[in-house]
């Protein structure tokens, strides 16, 4: 199955002996991202990050990339 990798818990995990660097990264996938279609709002994408760090921007149903809290509060803070 797909999922996401969170990139602080791996740390984490690296640093506590719970991973190696060896180790195969679905090893330590998580849940996989929520998604969002690339012509939502922004509101939609702070819905989406109300539980995950990232969400999965999807064009014509397929992957066109990831959206993040930080993109979402740039936006705003530029506006």
């Amino acid at each position: 199955g797909a999922g996401a990798v969170n990139e602080r818990r791996l740390l984490d995990d690296l640093f506590a002996g719970r991973a190696k660097l060896s180790d195969r990264v679905e090893e330590h996938m998580s849940e996989p991202l929520p998604t969002i279609g690339a012509g939502e709002s922004v509101s939609a994408a702070m819905r989406a990050l109300a539980n995950a760090d990232g969400a999965l921007v999807l064009m014509d149903g397929r992957p066109a990339g990831v959206v993040t809290r930080q993109d979402v509060l740039g936006f705003l803070a530029g506006r």
